[in-house]
Parts: structure tokens; sequence; C-alpha cells
């Protein structure tokens, strides 16, 4: 269909025109992880989130690299929007409105839970500075 003056239009695609169905497949992805994680993504902090989540695109890039895996990227996203609701909803998780002081991050931000010697698990919250 010509625009007012006579030129073919030509369709503009969009990004968020995708949105309704890559928001479809993030469900889908982030339904399996429930499945397969239930809600462990409550119970880490927001300290060293940054930490764990470049940490898990290095593994996906050394995958798909080496391994010859496609790059997960609902995964990676998946992992972003848990660290934007930590950073937007801390109320969702006793875990993740305890402020960390400046100059200070988790022991070790890698594994932030413990197991007790009940069995259970909780939160390693051992601190120390990083200078």
């Amino acid at each position: 269909m010509p625009d007012k003056k006579g030129s073919p239009m030509v369709h503009q695609t969009r990004v968020v025109d995708f949105l309704p169905e890559f928001m479809e497949h993030l469900r889908a992805s982030l339904e399996m992880d429930e499945l397969r994680w239930g809600d462990t993504w409550l119970h880490r902090t927001k300290a060293g989130q940054e930490e764990r989540i470049m940490q898990g695109i290095r593994n996906y890039y050394d995958q798909w690299r080496y391994g010859s895996m496609s790059m997960p990227w609902l995964k990676i996203i998946g992992n972003c929007f848990i660290a934007w609701l930590r950073e937007t909803r801390p109320g969702l998780s006793p875990h993740w409105g305890v402020p960390v002081p400046r100059g200070v991050r988790p022991r070790n931000p890698e594994a932030d839970t413990v197991v007790t010697e009940k069995g259970d698990e909780e939160i390693d919250a051992t601190l120390y500075p990083t200078d």
C-alpha cells in the first residue's frame, strides 16, 4: 500500500511486537525451572548476584564455544529477571531486604546457602571486607 506521497510503505518491525511470543517462552522456561529448583530463587541474597550472574554467563559461553551448546538466552534472561525482582521488590523475601554495607560482599557468592547439622538450608550471611 503506497503512502500519501505515492511511495511504497515499508512495514516497520519493532522488537516490542515479539514480546507476547517471547513472554510465552520465558514463562515456560521459568515454570520448568520452578519444577526443578522450587523457590530457591527467594533464598539467595541480593548481595553478590552480579558476580553469580556473570559467572553463569561465562559458563554458558564456554559451553557454547567449546561444547557446541547453544546459548540458553531464556535462562540468562530469567536470572536477570530474578535480579531485577530482588532490586525492585525487596519485600518478597526476607533475604533480600537486608542492606549490605558498602565495601562488604558475601564470603562465597557462588554458594550462599549452607546446610545445618539438622539438614536444613540456611543463608550463609558471613561477610568480609572487600579490601
